[in-house]
This record gives C-alpha cells, structure tokens and sequence, in this order.
C-alpha cells in the first residue's frame, strides 16, 4: 500500500513540496468484481468484492435500499464485505461514499438468488464444448492516466560515515527504476475453453493484463480443472477455495484444489466427501521505492515495505452436501516465509508488516426440514494468529505456568506476538483463563430461515446470532476481524397476492468491542413494496433508524442517530407509438454525532446534525416497431450544509443492420459544490458503440468524456470477444 513517507538517514530522499493529494487530481473510481451485473447465486451468502481508485474510506454499502451496518474491509485497493441471510430474488447493490466533500453514488448492480441450485443432468456419450477469446484496450487521457512514474526495488543497507565526524548512518540502496507499462494504456485478454464428454468435464481459463508487475499482487489469472461427475475433482492454477465463509471463504490461491465424494444414494443429495487446497495465497512483494507524478510538475517519493510469500492450505471432511442437510470440519492454516534476512531489515525500517503464522478450525452444519422451507444453520471456528513467528517460540521457565508454548513450535509459533495468548499463561496458582481465549479467539453464528406459504400468504422468517472474538482472524478471509462484537438479527417478510404485496421488517442489535468499551448499535427497518403487475404502477416505500451509543468507559463517547427514509415508484404504460417507463423515488437522511469527553477539562468537536434530501427520477421511451429509446433523467440533492445540487442526463440507443450495430450515447451536465454558497458545473458525455458479426463475434468501442472544474478526463477503450 502506498501509504505514508518514511525517512532514513540523512540523505534519504524527502517528499517534493510541490506534491499533492492524487485523490483530489483524480474523481474516486469504484467498480464491482463479484457481484457483477445480471449474476446469479444459489446459496444466500455472498462475497462482495470491489476494486477502489482514488478513494480509501467513507464508504457505505447499501442493500436493497437499505445501509449495511457492518464496515467493509478495504485493503490494496480492493473493498470487500460478507453478506450473509440474503432472501431469493433479485437484490440491488451500491456503494456511497463521499467526493469532494458531498455524498456520491455508484452505479446500482442487480444480481439473483435462486433457492436451491437447480440440478443439471449429465450427458452421457456427447462431446461438447465452448470457449471464448476477449482482448481488450483502454486509454486514460492524462487527467486519468496512472501517476506513478517508476518503482524501484531497495537492494541493501550501506553504512556512510558522517563529512564532519567519525559518527556512521545506514541508509537504504535503491535499486534500477523499472517504468509502468504505460501510463495511459490499459490491455488485457481473457481465454475460455470448456468441454464436456459422459460424466467428464474440463475448463482452462487465462488472462493477461498490462498492469502486471513485480510490485504488486497478481493480476495475470489461469486455472485449469477436470471433474467426473459429482465423485471428484482436480483445479490448478489459480483457484478460489469456498469451505466456510468464517475460515476460507473464496480468497484466489495459485496452487491447487482436489476433491472427492462418496454418493450414497441414487439422488446423489447424500455424501461424504473430502477437500483438500495448498498453495500460495500472497506472493513475496520486495520493498520499494515509488515515484508519483502530482500532474503539477511536481513529484513524491515513497517508501513501501514489502510484503511475505505466504502459503495456504486447507482440509474440508464433510457429510451431506446439499440443501437438506450438510455437516462439515474445515482446518486451514497459513505460514509466510521469513528466510530472506534482507527482506526483514528493509520492514523493520519502514514498519512494515512480520512474518505471521495463522490456523484456524471449525465446524459448521446447515439441515433442511419440510422440504427445505425451514432451513437451521450454524457455523463456529476458532483461530491462532502470530504476528511475528520470526521471533520463535516463547519459551516459559517457571512450574506456574500451565504449558510450554516450546511443545506446539511444530504446530504454529506461539510468542508474545500471538493474539490472545495470554489467556493460556497460568497465574500463581497455576490456572490459566481458557473459556477468555476460547472466547475472543473464536467465532461463530447460528439461525433459523423459513419460508412458509400459509393460504395466499407466504411467511418468511430469518433470525441469527453472530459473534466475533476481538483476537479472531483468519486469512482466508480477513475482512471479518474489522467489526469485533456480537448480536442479532430478526427480519420478517410476508408476501401476499402472488408476491404482489410484500411487507418485511428487520430489527437487529450488535455490540462492538472495542477492548477497552464496548458501542452498542440497535436499528429497525421497514419495507413495503407494491407490485401489481406488467403496465401497473409498482410502489415502494421503505426506512430506518439506527441509534449507536458507548459501554464503558474511554476517553471520548461518541452517540450516533441515523435515519432514513425511500419513497418511489415505477410506471410502464402504453402511450401512441409506443411505451413509457416512469420512476421516481425521493430519499431523507438525517445522521447526528455527539462526543463527549470524560476529561471535563477538554471541550469535544462539536458536529452538526446533517440532512439530506435527494429525488431522482427517470423517463424512458421504447417506441413499438423500433429500437430506438430516448431516455431522460434528474436528480436533485441537498445537505442542508452547502448549495442544492441538480444533475441532469439525457441518452438515446438504437440498433441498426438487423440488431448487429447497436448504440447508446448519453450527455450529462451537473453541478458539484465549490463552496458551500457556490455551485460549478460539469459536463459529460459517453458514447458506445457494439457490432455483433454473426453470433459468435462481437466488437464493442467505447468513449467518455467528462470535465470536473479545470480537470478534462479522456477515455477511450475497446473489446473483442469471438466464441468457439
């Protein structure tokens, strides 16, 4: 990460005065990886990854209209957050976050969740097969365009002798500056191939992209894999291991998976079956040096410690499988390699990160009663984490304590640097505290979801609880240590007249632990959504209030209100040559923080309350016998802090040539704050352009074009995708 300067010696290179933030140069970027648009899921959990440009905090996730109380993980650039409980249907995610001082949007994306998978039936004797071939291409204008411009790796340590005494300094030696590919240009290729003959079934997937270097984690992908039928498995390459969303939940490992299942029955719902996974789940990045552009004419430097080779791997012994009932034991345990002395120098100058050592065990099970309308579902792991297994075991010589941490070296590294370990140390009687290291260094969460049809009405009813030890990690999922705590969750929906009226409400309470005090959030959510049908006006309306306040005692309390409520609704009817699709929705926030300090002799900040109002609405046209549809859209927004905001756009798309060509070109102007009595406007416009030759071949050309203040942003970009 590039994080803060850090200097040493006397001639280590400074931060320029001319530098600056980049993330004021360039507009924050954020661009969903999973879940993308359209995509579908057939468990109610999800992994939601996120890729960040320009932006490392403020971030809000908001589901179904709803803010997720729980913080997401930002780590590299990349967000990610867990989602657990999610209902069947379709579902709506974004991300808010703020830019340039006011509350921005991405992009909604809407994805499935189908309940159960359905079931697919094997071939038998037919040889098939698919692939595809994507190649792709991007340039950023220099207002876009990446900053940096070279890193170079630190080679070693010299001693220099002072000019006016005898008094040596280390400093560090920078290696040969290697440039970025390309400032401007972005590129990739994707390739797919899959077959499949009998019970067989194979695919190889790659990708290449431009942005690959030594200095980061990969960006190149290739994974290769074979399976026949539900018996076993074999995945090499890079591979995305899914066992327990509290253990290894989905993290990328270049190595290999493989399992194998014993069928019991004819259905081939009941099994036993094992799974197994080693390989590297971080690779050795080295310290270096890093030389950004401020656009100014300016630069910085940078240094960054580097970063350990980690291996993983992982056991998975199941029973069942499928969605009447599963019971499994998943053991996972990560090492990073610290025999590279230098390696460790450079990152105890620069406070970098030490070589950890992480296992972690646990036991979940899911059974499904009448038919899968009642499902039951728990899950529990405890986790070892040493921060620093370069220091050794922690030797103990004294008959008071309980154990020797010297006897489980073999196992994991148990030092001072170990979370929790201080629970297993006995004291003058030689008891030690094991239910406390049980507890803060274990997590777990239990619940019940039904859905019971009752006449017209369906009952669906998701109740959980959930705790996370304040000591519990995992790197096969490591977002989840960020919100330490425990509590539940309720949500009732009810659906009636054939899902044309649904009602639900949610009520949750969740303690933090925050070591020393604990904050408490308790929140209550409503919804209603009216649907009547195709050329019907469809409505909804949904709110909540969430109340956050301190246990304990600290320093500085904070209390928190948050408020929120969403009107909307949406109309599809038949008007002259075609028709009309209208929405609209008007959103209220009203968020309040207090500090109050215990030191009476030192006044808090004092923060105001702050409201916010924005209406959207949208109007498109699909004329009957054409594909051509205009579309118009407004949205007006206020803080009650700075000046109202209004935003406008305007598009129009249409296919020619018997649907081959197809275009969508949107213009947008608004307005964004310059201070809080005065607005400035921006333009926009984007252009796409998509020729479909034949049904196995597609070209797509993009352009945008936008101006924020005296900052032009330039994009051009290309895809070629052939199937075969």
């Amino acid at each position: 990460m590039l994080g803060a300067s850090c200097v040493f010696g006397q001639n280590a290179p400074a931060r320029d005065s001319l530098a600056s933030d980049t993330t004021a140069q360039n507009p924050p970027v954020i661009s969903f990886l999973i879940p993308a648009e359209g995509d579908v899921f057939y468990v109610p959990e999800l992994h939601v990854v996120a890729r960040l440009q320009g932006l490392t905090s403020g971030t809000l996730i908001v589901l179904d209209g709803f803010s997720i109380p729980k913080l997401p993980q930002i780590e590299n650039n990349v967000l990610s957050l867990d989602l657990s409980g999610l209902s069947e249907g379709i579902h709506e995610i974004r991300v808010l976050y703020l830019d340039s001082g006011k509350i921005a949007t991405t992009p909604p994306v809407h994805f499935f969740v189908r309940l159960p998978e359905p079931k697919r039936d094997t071939v038998k004797g037919k040889f098939s097969q698919y692939g595809k071939v994507t190649a792709r291409a991007e340039w950023r204008g220099e207002d876009a365009a990446s900053r940096i411009v070279k890193q170079s790796p630190l080679v070693g340590v010299e001693t220099v002798p002072e000019t006016d005494t005898t008094w040596p300094y280390d400093t560090l030696v920078v290696g040969k500056g290697e440039a970025p590919f390309s400032k401007n240009l972005n590129a990739g290729m994707e390739v797919a191939y899959n077959f499949k003959y009998g019970h067989w079934e194979g695919y190889l997937n790659g990708e290449l992209n431009s942005d690959e270097n030594r200095f980061r984690q990969p960006a190149n992908r290739f994974s290769s894999g074979v399976s026949y039928g539900p018996w076993a498995y074999v995945n090499v390459g890079d591979v995305y291991p899914s066992y327990s969303s509290l253990i290894l939940n989905g993290t990328r490992l270049r190595g290999g998976e493989a399992g194998t299942a014993l069928v019991t029955g004819d259905s081939g719902t009941h099994w036993v079956y094992a799974k197994v996974t080693g390989g590297e789940s971080r690779r050795e990045i080295p310290a270096y040096v890093v030389e950004t552009d401020d656009g100014n004419g300016g630069y910085s430097v940078d240094y960054v410690p580097g970063t350990y080779s980690q291996n993983l791997s992982a056991f998975r012994l199941g029973v069942g499988g499928g969605e009447n009932f599963d019971l499994g034991l998943t053991v996972m345990k990560t090492s990073e390699a610290d025999e590279d002395s230098l390696h460790e120098l450079f990152n105890e100058y620069l406070d970098g990160p030490r070589p950890g050592e992480n296992v972690v065990t646990g036991i979940d099970s899911r059974l499904g009663l009448w038919q899968g309308r009642i499902q039951l579902y728990g899950q529990w792991a405890l986790s070892l984490f040493t921060r620093d297994r370069s220091l050794g075991a922690f030797n103990i010589d004294s008959t008071a304590q309980s154990f020797e941490p010297a006897d489980y070296e073999d196992f994991i590294v148990l030092n001072p640097t170990t979370v929790g370990w201080e629970y297993l140390l006995g004291d003058s009687t030689g008891h030690s505290d094991r239910r406390g290291f049980v507890d803060a260094n274990s997590a777990y969460d239990a619940g019940v979801s039904t859905s019971i049809p009752v006449g017209g009405f369906v009952f669906e009813t998701d109740a959980s609880y959930n705790h996370l030890g304040i000591d519990y990690h995992s790197e096969g999922n490591p977002s989840l240590g960020g919100n330490p705590g425990e509590g539940w969750n309720l949500q009732q929906r009810i659906s009636v007249l054939e899902n044309r009226l649904k009602f639900g409400t949610e009520v949750s309470n969740f303690t933090q632990d925050l070591g020393d005090y604990r904050q408490v959030a308790r929140s209550f959510k409503g919804d209603i959504r009216i649907s009547p049908g195709a050329y019907r006006p469809a409505f909804w309306v949904n709110g909540g209030v969430t109340v956050q306040f301190p246990r304990g005692n600290a320093p500085y309390d904070y209390s928190q209100d948050f408020h929120e409520l969403n009107i909307g609704g949406q109309y599809k009817f038949v008007a002259g040559p075609g028709t009309m699709n209208f929405s609209s929705q008007y959103g209220y926030t009203y968020s309040r923080l207090i500090v109050e300090s215990s030191d009476s002799s030192v006044a808090p900040d004092d923060y105001p309350a702050v409201t916010m109002h924005v209406t959207t609405s949208s109007v498109q046209y699909r004329f009957r016998d054409s594909n051509l549809q205009p579309r118009v859209s407004y949205t007006y927004s206020d803080n009650g802090v700075q000046k109202s905001v209004h935003k406008g756009t305007g598009g129009v798309q249409d296919a020619f040539f018997s649907k081959k060509l197809l275009t969508n070109l949107n213009f947008l102007m608004g307005q964004y704050p310059k201070s809080t009595t005065r607005n400035a406007v921006s333009f926009g416009q984007n252009l796409t352009i998509t020729w479909r030759s034949g049904e196995k071949q597609t070209v797509r050309m993009s352009e945008k074009w936008s101006k924020y203040g005296n900052r032009i942003t330039l994009i051009l970009g290309g895809n070629y995708e052939r199937f075969f």
